[in-house]
Parts: C-alpha cells; structure tokens; sequence
C-alpha cells in the first residue's frame, strides 16, 4: 500500500494533542479572575467619594476609592501570601526504610542466588 502512495514516506507523524485536565480548570480559574476583577473594578469606580476615617487617634479624609484599593490589593498579597505552596524536603530514602524496616532483607531464591554468583 505504501509503494501506491509515495507521498505518504514524506508526511510526517501527526501528534495528537490531548487537553489535559488542567487546561479547563485553568481557563475556569481566569474566567473568575477576569469576572471578580470586573466586578470590583465597578465597585471602587462606584464610590470616588471622599469620606471621614478615624486611624486610631486622628481624623483623615481619603477618597473610598484610594481605600477599597489598598484593601483589595492588601487582600490579594494576603490570598497568594497564605496559597502558596510550601517549600518541603521529602527524604524518600528514610520514608522506604521506614515501610520496610520489618521486612525480611533475604528473599532471594537459591536459584537467584546462583545466578547472581556467576562470574
């Protein structure tokens, strides 16, 4: 069949593409970013205001604008701050010695055993 289509000998293989399971969620996580981003950009165009804060023992006029951002981005840092994975040191070695440590370290069979003893 191929000596009746020489082309063929020329195309390359085609490797399919398959979506792994992360794509989705990650298109899902944007599309929420992207959703709560728009929303709380409305939320702070909204209130331009300037309004009375009392900080403690003083009194300060700022717009609700400059506010709800400083609290929106505090609130992110905090979000990826507490998120992030931690940077462990897994010891592979000592978790396996720890699991076997009961077992009998002599399952050779004779038959294994000769055959490991040739030279």
């Amino acid at each position: 069949m191929a000596a009746d289509l020489p082309f063929l000998k020329k195309i390359k293989k085609v490797h399919l593409v398959v979506p792994n399971q992360y794509q989705s969620i990650m298109s899902i996580r944007t599309i929420f970013a992207l959703v709560i981003v728009v929303l709380l950009t409305v939320v702070i165009m909204q209130n331009t205001d300037e309004v009375k804060f009392t900080l403690l023992f003083s009194t300060v006029y700022l717009s609700k604008v400059a506010v709800l951002t400083a609290v929106a981005v505090g609130g992110f840092i905090l979000g990826v701050l507490v998120a992030r994975p931690k940077n462990k040191k897994y010891n592979i070695g000592g978790h396996y010695d720890e699991l076997h440590a009961d077992e009998d370290k002599n399952t050779l069979s004779d038959e294994d055993r000769d055959y490991l003893s040739r030279d």
